[in-house]
């Protein structure tokens, strides 16, 4: 699973769709962090988390 994150954050990363500073052990926290949530949380609570997370991940306009 490891390998698989470093890839895709990598490739999110030349694409810019990603902070220069996000690494993919981050992702994999925030993934169980997710995961959680949606249990604990519910639908619409977990949805709105998960959708200013990733808000964070993206570089800012220029």
């Amino acid at each position: 699973m490891a390998g698989l994150t470093e890839r895709i954050t990598a490739a999110a990363r030349t694409a810019g769709l990603l902070r220069p500073e996000v690494r993919a052990d981050d992702l994999t926290a925030l993934m169980g962090a997710a995961a959680w949530t949606r249990e604990t949380a519910g639908d619409d609570q977990s949805d709105r988390l998960i959708r200013f997370t990733l808000d964070g991940f993206r570089p800012p306009a220029t």
